[in-house]
């Protein structure tokens, strides 16, 4: 596995229990997002995950994979919304369901290694 359950809470300052089944059940369907959006293969040196040759900053990318995806559960498709004072807006380009900012960050990883 990319990220473990407990350096991905580290990484996105995460305390209690609260969202430990969500990140869970994320951690299985970013690796495969990760996959397809990177286009090759990890390297595996045995069958074990600690044997995956996984490129360097993946376990941070796959983090924030699973930030993006905590945080538009709620609000996914949103474009724009206005009550009373409050807005909000959504205007960032999509890559198979993620940000081009996290995606770009996977692509340059393509045909290297």
């Amino acid at each position: 596995m990319i990220v473990t359950l407990a350096n991905c809470k580290k990484y996105l300052g995460i305390t209690d229990t609260s969202k430990d089944d969500v990140i869970r059940m994320l951690i299985p369907a970013v690796e495969n997002d990760y996959l397809l959006i990177r286009g090759k293969a990890f390297n595996l040196t045995d069958d074990s995950d600690e044997g995956t040759d996984y490129p360097e900053n993946s376990e941070v990318i796959a983090s924030e994979m699973i930030a993006f995806k905590l945080n538009s559960r709620l609000t996914s498709g949103i474009k724009s919304e206005h009550i009373g004072s409050y807005s909000y807006s959504k205007d960032e380009k999509l890559l198979n369901g993620y940000p081009l900012s996290i995606v770009g960050l996977i692509e340059r990883f393509q045909g290297i290694r």
